[in-house]
């Protein structure tokens, strides 16, 4: 899939939402930074962006371990992006507000067994939250699941 991004911005770099779309596949991919980066050149190309933008920049910044400033996007986006507020919880859990950081994921929980099929992917906790946001380095994927174990989402 990296490789269709990659050809999807060679073809088209000034298109905002392939820009956007990828900032989450290379926050998945590991490669936060540079996620970061094309989340801001998305934002730039688009100021009337829409509110995935921030939750896939929120998603990059935790993935680059930018804290302060994953927490300032994620406040940004609608409450109706369920896994958004996953990672909410999981940034407050990495800046030590862990009251917070239940209370958002509680608050995520309760939301996501409203949907269909939500008791059964609340059941599974984090193992669902994994593979509905599948890093692909391990060290990642270790770092996320650990911030979700401090918010208090079950294993």
């Amino acid at each position: 899939m990296k490789k269709h991004v990659d050809r999807a911005i060679m073809l088209n770099p000034n298109d905002a939402d392939s820009l956007a779309n990828a900032s989450y596949m290379l926050a998945m991919y590991g490669e936060g930074e540079k996620a970061v980066a094309f989340s801001e050149t998305a934002m730039r190309l688009n100021p009337r962006y829409p509110d995935w933008y921030i939750a896939f920049q929120a998603t990059a910044l935790f993935t680059a371990r930018r804290y302060p400033e994953a927490l300032a996007a994620r406040i940004r986006v609608p409450d109706y992006f369920i896994d958004s507020t996953f990672f909410g919880a999981a940034i407050l859990a990495k800046l030590d507000r862990l009251a917070e950081a239940k209370l958002w994921a509680e608050r995520a929980v309760v939301r996501l067994k409203g949907r269909p099929g939500g008791v059964e992917h609340a059941a599974k906790g984090c193992i669902h939250l994994l593979d509905n946001n599948p890093f692909r380095l391990q060290k990642d994927r270790d770092h996320f699941a650990e911030a979700m174990r401090m918010a208090g989402v079950p294993e």
